[in-house]
Order: C-alpha cells, then structure tokens, then sequence
C-alpha cells in the first residue's frame, strides 16, 4: 500500500522477529554494522545471498547506501558535538551544523522517502545530536569489539528512533498520499463508467425488448400453419441476430457496472485503510 523504504520495513521486520523469539516487545538487530580498521569505520560488507537474514528486506546497493548514510551521519554528528563541547568559533561549529543536516536530509531521503520535510519533526536533529554524543570514541572503555564500537551503538540506538518517525509521519503521510491518489483514480473510472450507463442501459432495452418480439414472432410460427415455411426461416434469423444483438448489448451493460461496483468497492477499501492508519496515528501521538 503504502511507499515506505525498505530500511524502514527492515527495521519493524527486525523487531518483530526478535520480538516474537523473546516473547516481549524488543528491538530487533541493527541492520547494518561497522568494523574499525586503522581508525576509520568501516561498513561491514552485505551478507552473501545465502546469509541474508531473513528480516533485511535491503538489497545490496540500498544496504550501502544506509550504512554510508549512517555513517556520514554519525561523523558529522561526533564534529558538531567536540566543536560545541570544545567551545570552538562559531564560524566552525556552523560549517560542522551544515555538514550535519546535510548528511542527515541524505538519510531522511534514504529512510523516509523524498516525500519526507525536516519540519515534520523538527526535533530530529537535535535527538540524533544526542544519540551521537553519548556513544563517542571516548565511551569504549577499552573494549575494541565491534559490539561496543560507539558507531554500531550508535546504529543500535537511532534505528528504533527511525521507526518512531516514521510512524509519526511517513506512515500516515504514505497513506493519505496513496488515498488522495485513490479518490482521484477511482472517482474518475466511476465518473466515466456512470456516464456511459443510461446509453447502454437503453440500448439494453431496446435489445431485450426485439428479443422478446422475435421469442413471440417463433411461438406465433409454430401455431400458425398458413405461415410459409421461409417467413418462418426468416424469423429464426431474425430471433438468432436478436439473441446476438441482447447478449452484446448485455455484455457492456454488465462491463460497466461491474467497473462502477469495483472500483466503489476499492474506493471504499482505501478509505478504510487511510482511517485505520489515521487512528493508529493518532493513538501513538
């Protein structure tokens, strides 16, 4: 139904399965994980196609889009944060800050679609900001393996925060973007099936009612023995192009309101399912 990301879809798939296995609500496993060599985070290559986990609904260029995305983020993230804490010129911590939401609207794009504004939750940076600052490269405490790698804990931590907007604002926004297009589509096949109806609802008639007349034409034929025997035969043509001519004319009939009744069916489906996602919205807000 709706156009979320794959990312997006791959986080709640995560949940889920992890959910499910521990029996409680849980966050799921990060997608994506970095190693660090010689300094420099590196993201993990994308599982081979007989390891891909059940959950990652990513592709291989998707995947690498993300992680470098998450990436780009968090570094970006970690100089706005030792600028601001270092107490740096401002003309500094600004050329940090743009780089920030810069690389943080790529993500947006990658996450929620291009569909997605920074003002639908203007706090989003702000949190991310935060998220960076409490697993930076001080926070190790000697432990070097990748699990307390401050970027995967970092990844670990924002994930469920992405899922969370969503919900708030892609979700619903998907939705209303998908019945808008409904009510636009389906109005119109509606608008154009219901102006041909009174034609063919005529013309129906019409063919039913020389039908009926060539049924009682035969009956007639067969009782009345001073008919000759080809105006007989001529009235079976006559009932035979009649039957053809009802049995056309029943058939786009029966087309159009067939498409009046489908597409009334799937107007009334997306309404239904742009109502559900609204309540569900407005119970999470």
């Amino acid at each position: 139904m709706s156009n979320l990301s794959n990312v997006c879809l791959s986080i709640r798939s995560s949940n889920n399965k992890t959910s499910t296995a521990r029996g409680y609500a849980s966050n799921g496993k990060a997608l994506v994980s970095f190693t660090n060599k010689g300094g420099v985070n590196t993201l993990k290559a994308y599982p081979k196609a007989d390891k891909v986990p059940s959950y990652l609904l990513m592709d291989e260029k998707e995947y690498t889009a993300y992680g470098n995305a998450i990436k780009y983020v968090y570094n970006s993230a970690c100089h706005v944060n030792a600028s601001t804490t270092n107490k740096e010129d401002e003309s500094i911590i600004k050329v940090y800050t743009t780089d920030f939401h810069s690389c943080l609207s790529d993500l947006a794009t990658i996450v929620f679609g291009d569909t997605f504004s920074m003002q639908e939750y203007p706090s989003f940076g702000t949190e991310v900001l935060a998220i960076a600052k409490t697993y930076l490269t001080t926070t190790m405490d000697g432990d070097v393996s990748p699990a307390n790698l401050p970027i995967n804990r970092f990844v670990k931590a924002l994930e469920p925060m992405l899922l969370s907007v969503a919900a708030h604002s892609v979700f619903l926004k998907d939705y209303e973007r998908d019945y808008n297009l409904a009510c636009k589509r389906c109005n119109s096949r509606i608008n154009k099936a219901t102006a041909q109806l009174d034609k063919a609802q005529a013309e129906y008639d019409k063919a039913l009612s020389e039908l009926d007349k060539a049924k009682e034409q035969i009956v007639k034929d067969k009782s009345d023995n001073t008919i000759k025997a080809s105006t007989k035969k001529t009235h079976e043509n006559n009932l035979e192009k009649a039957q053809k001519e009802f049995d056309a004319k029943k058939s786009v009939l029966d087309t159009i309101k067939n498409t009046i009744n489908t597409w009334t069916i799937k107007l009334a489906d997306a309404q239904k399912t742009f109502e559900q996602a609204k309540a569900e919205d407005e119970k999470n807000s």
